[in-house]
């Protein structure tokens, strides 16, 4: 779709948008340059462009049209209708009413776009959490979008790679700097849930921090990058995903012999959770027969692991990202009101239900024409409008015959919250794991924003490592203020952004963070005192840390204190 409509401009301005937007992706050329030089490439939405949105449009409409039954159609047709009308003027209001409270702690202040895509992604996530969030985020959708948005490029600089047990995308440059000595590999985790999403989401992003990677390098540094592509539920439950992600780091250290003191593993959402059981398998913190095909404890550890809003807990009980689904009605109303973030606590649930396998299959909210086929006069009419609406393309998200149709959001996941075994392995739920047995020469990197609904899970982790394993594991983090501190807020920003500088600031942070293994090793202190020993602890700095951790868990609203790490020998 995208050709046809990339063929349709005329010749001298085709040529021109392509050659612009191929330089600003390589690094040649600046944002503000690009901007500058070329005013019909000046974002009117942010950092979206008009025939950006109509190729999305296009690819999008095309996909569903031939994936989606017609009575799937149908019914998110009527759903998004009333939303539209009723319930989205409301919220952009409520939205733009906290943005404008929250931008003054720092940050600015959202577009009316930006606003616009945000609720529209809440509501997509709430009331269709699996079937059309997976249309559009799938790789056949996007690849369109991404060409375009790449003036060609991606393609070119993407190559598929196919290993023993996984399947990934090698990223590489095609200047100078892929010679330079300085040569590291971030192996990146994409988000979505652990069902939604696909590497060529990330596509665009990955190669921009590419780019500004070896524009801020003052070392000579070169960045590649390989993602991921890891099977999604409901077909790949637990560990499936984690397997593969082993494997590919495995296949970097022994088979493509990349050294390990330059690797870097990064992930977002769901894939920050799988580095996190990454690190804790690499440590020997598990005797799973279904993970331990090897002894992955030979294996090296990475120089860095960089964590973009990792998903910790996936606990219903304990974890505070469920809180709106424990509330009442009424507080349940006034929470989600109160939120800049797009990400529904109804999908989260969900999503942690497919991945452990508690529920079988995904659900969605019934429309009216679900109603309508539902009962027992409509068996003809049920079964004409369960195929798809257009023929002659494979589909790649099965949805009608996989989904179980719900009346409300609340029943999109098992009720009641109840705690399944496999949510508190350290493997599913890292939150869990004894991460003073984690050690990495650069250490972590954790940044998230402050008004998702994962940020009082991260800072309470982060706090409690900061407390209990700072003598073994570096950490540094990001905490993003304001308006923008939403879900993976650097991927988010880079297209809801007013400014090139808002649109890029997170990537450069990224960027910035992987270029610190170009610095002098860091090293830990050696001295008895941050060593491992069978010496007891003092007891007055052991006394002091643990009021300390209450005190920050009191602030964050916790009652008690969360319990001690599980030690999974």
């Amino acid at each position: 779709m995208s050709r046809h409509l990339w063929q349709a401009m005329p010749i001298r301005r085709r040529s021109r948008v392509q050659r612009v937007r191929r330089e600003r992706l390589m690094g040649r050329l600046d944002a503000e340059s690009a901007v500058g030089h070329t005013n019909f490439l000046r974002p009117l939405l942010g950092g979206f462009y008009v025939t950006d949105l109509l190729v999305a449009m296009v690819s999008f409409m095309s996909s569903a049209l031939c994936t989606c039954a017609l009575a799937e159609l149908l019914d998110t047709a009527c759903i998004g209708a009333w939303y539209v009308f009723f319930s989205l003027p409301r919220d952009i209001f409520l939205r733009w009413r906290c943005a404008r409270r929250a931008a003054r702690s720092g940050g600015s202040q959202p577009t009316v776009f930006g606003l616009l895509l945000l609720c529209t992604i809440h509501f997509v996530l709430r009331y269709m959490p699996f079937a059309m969030p997976r249309i559009a985020m799938a790789s056949e959708t996007l690849n369109p979008f991404v060409q375009w948005r790449t003036g060609g490029m991606a393609p070119v600089l993407t190559r598929a790679y196919h290993g023993a047990g996984f399947r990934a995308f090698w990223l590489t440059n095609t200047y100078e700097a892929r010679e330079l000595p300085n040569r590291f590999v971030m192996l990146y985790l994409h988000g979505g849930g652990f069902a939604l999403s696909s590497s060529a989401m990330y596509v665009e992003a990955l190669l921009r921090i590419m780019a500004l990677a070896w524009q801020r390098s003052a070392h000579g540094a070169s960045l590649e990058c390989v993602t991921l592509e890891y099977d999604l539920t409901p077909h790949a439950r637990f560990p499936v995903a984690l397997l593969q992600a082993l494997r590919c780091y495995a296949h970097l250290v022994e088979v493509k012999r990349v050294d390990p003191a330059r690797i870097v593993l990064a992930g977002d959402s769901a894939g920050g959770n799988l580095v996190m059981s990454m690190l804790l398998v690499l440590s020997g913190q598990t005797r799973r027969a279904d993970v331990c095909e090897r002894n992955w404890t030979m294996l090296p550890m990475p120089a860095r692991a960089i964590l973009v809003s990792p998903w910790l807990d996936l606990r219903a009980a304990e974890a505070q990202m469920y809180a709106p689904l424990r509330d009442t009605p009424s507080a349940r109303t006034s929470s989600e009101s109160s939120t800049l973030d797009f990400i529904a606590a109804e999908s989260l649930l969900q999503f942690a239900q497919l991945y452990s396998d508690i529920i079988p299959r995904p659900r969605r909210v019934a429309g009216p024409i679900a109603r309508v086929l539902a009962r027992p006069w409509a068996a003809a009419l049920r079964d004409r409008l369960r195929r798809p609406a257009l023929t002659g393309a494979p589909a790649f998200a099965s949805v009608e015959g996989d989904s179980h149709v719900v009346d409300c959001p609340m029943q999109l996941y098992a009720p009641p919250l109840f705690q399944h075994s496999l949510l508190m392995d350290p493997l599913v739920s890292p939150v869990l794991g004894d991460w003073t047995r984690v050690q990495l020469p650069y250490g972590l990197f954790v940044t998230w924003g402050e008004e998702e609904r994962m940020a009082t899970d991260i800072a309470t982790w982060v706090t409690r490592i900061a407390l209990d394993g700072a003598a073994t594991l570096r950490m540094e983090t990001h905490t993003e203020p304001g308006a923008f501190g939403v879900h993976i807020w650097p991927f988010v920003s880079m297209y809801v952004g007013a400014s090139v500088r808002e649109r890029e600031r997170g990537l450069e942070m990224l960027a910035d963070a992987v270029l610190d293994l170009a610095l002098p090793t860091y090293t830990h202190d050696t001295s008895p005192a941050s060593m491992p020993s069978d010496c007891e602890p003092d007891v007055v700095e052991r006394e002091a840390a643990q009021r300390a951790w209450e005190a920050e868990l009191a602030r964050m609203g916790h009652e008690q204190p969360l319990p001690s790490p599980v030690h999974v020998y």
